[in-house]
């Protein structure tokens, strides 16, 4: 497990492709990105993550894929931009 901290952006990704749709991306304070998904939902168009677009947040989980996916375990809001 590991702990970061940054501002999630819940944006559309992949415009025009099969796999379009919206995804949460966090974006950590050392310019490090994660694109953030639950174990029981799909990572493209879970609204789960919606309420937290633009919050500063502290997610915990486990990076899988070469560093840039996160299975997401908590999250909480540490603050807005």
């Amino acid at each position: 497990m590991i702990t970061v901290y940054g501002i999630l952006e819940y944006k559309l990704c992949n415009i025009g492709s099969k796999s379009e749709g919206y995804k949460a991306i966090l974006k950590c304070v050392d310019g490090r990105e994660y694109k953030l998904y639950r174990s029981e939902g799909n990572p493209i168009d879970d609204n789960f993550f919606a309420p937290y677009h633009n919050k500063k947040v502290e997610v915990t989980g486990i990076i899988e894929e070469r560093g840039k996916h996160l299975l997401l375990s908590s999250i909480k809001i540490k603050g807005t931009i």
